[in-house]
């Protein structure tokens, strides 16, 4: 966007009346009954050490659909009318964790989740220890399929080391 629809697109953002719409793939504006997203500290799809949670969406479609399926990745997207014209912004990647088909409100119902989800397992290392803090946060990334959301993000000036493997929970 250049700097001039940049500056349209400030103004109807912080105009009093504003049009806004939602769009999930195919389907539009018309096609969604409520969309709701629930973002924190640190919340996306890459991994920042020292602070990182799961963000959540929900998407109500006022219709049945059946194509979907859990683990589906989307890309919701926020549009705001400018001039005329919708100025689309992506709102993340979400995976489809849960599905509900309401046949009788004629109503699907996607719960979505971050890409955060895939650390919400136990870790199991293949390091020797002692190793430094920053192995183990590449370790872990690796593992999970988790982009770190740095690869310079002052890691280098991590000199802590763990000394042996932490005991796992039982």
């Amino acid at each position: 966007m250049d700097i001039f629809r940049r500056r349209k697109f400030d103004e109807a953002m912080f105009a009093r009346n504003r049009t806004l719409a939602i769009r999930v793939g195919q389907y539009q504006s018309s096609d969604i009954k409520e969309a709701s997203f629930d973002y924190g500290y640190i919340k996306g799809d890459a991994y920042k050490p020292g602070g990182t949670c799961a963000g959540s969406a929900k998407i109500i479609f006022s219709s049945i659909i059946t194509t979907f399926n859990k683990l589906d990745k989307i890309y919701p997207e926020i549009g705001l009318l400018v001039d005329g014209t919708y100025e689309w912004v992506k709102m993340g990647e979400y995976f489809i964790n849960d599905i509900e088909i309401d046949r009788n409100r004629k109503t699907t119902k996607l719960d979505l989740m971050d890409g955060m989800f895939k650390l919400n397992r136990e870790h199991i290392t293949s390091l020797t220890y002692p190793a430094e803090i920053r192995q183990v946060i590449k370790e872990i990334c690796l593992k999970t399929g988790v982009e770190l959301a740095n690869e310079n993000m002052d890691l280098t000036s991590m000199n802590y080391q763990i000394e042996k493997i932490p005991l796992r929970k039982k």
